[in-house]
C-alpha cells in the first residue's frame, strides 16, 4: 500500500513541476480516495476511469486545477508514521 501513495504524489509532484493538463495514476482503492477527496476539496478540476491501454488496466486520469497558468496545489507530501519520514 505504501509504495502505491508514494507513487501517487510522485505522479502529482512531476505533474505539477511540468505544468501539464493532465496525468494518468494507476487504479487502486487509495489512489481513488485520495482523488475523490482532492475533487471533493476543489484541489483538481475533474478526473475518469481510464481502460484504453492495449492490455485493459484501469487508470485514472486526473484533470489539474490551474489558475493563470500553474496549478491551484504547488506539491503534495508523504509524511512516514512513526519515522516522520518525508517523501
Amino acid at each position: 500500500m505504501n509504495n502505491l501513495l508514494i507513487d501517487f504524489v510522485v505522479r502529482f509532484n512531476t505533474a505539477i513541476k511540468k505544468n501539464v493538463e493532465f496525468f494518468y495514476v494507476p487504479y487502486s482503492n487509495i489512489n481513488v480516495k485520495i482523488v475523490k477527496l482532492l475533487f471533493a476539496y476543489r484541489c483538481i478540476k475533474t478526473f475518469s476511469f481510464d481502460t484504453s491501454l492495449s492490455n485493459n488496466k484501469l487508470r485514472i486520469k486526473i484533470v489539474l486545477l490551474c489558475l493563470t497558468s500553474k496549478s491551484l496545489i504547488q506539491g503534495l507530501k508523504l509524511i512516514s508514521r512513526p519515522g516522520l519520514r518525508v517523501y
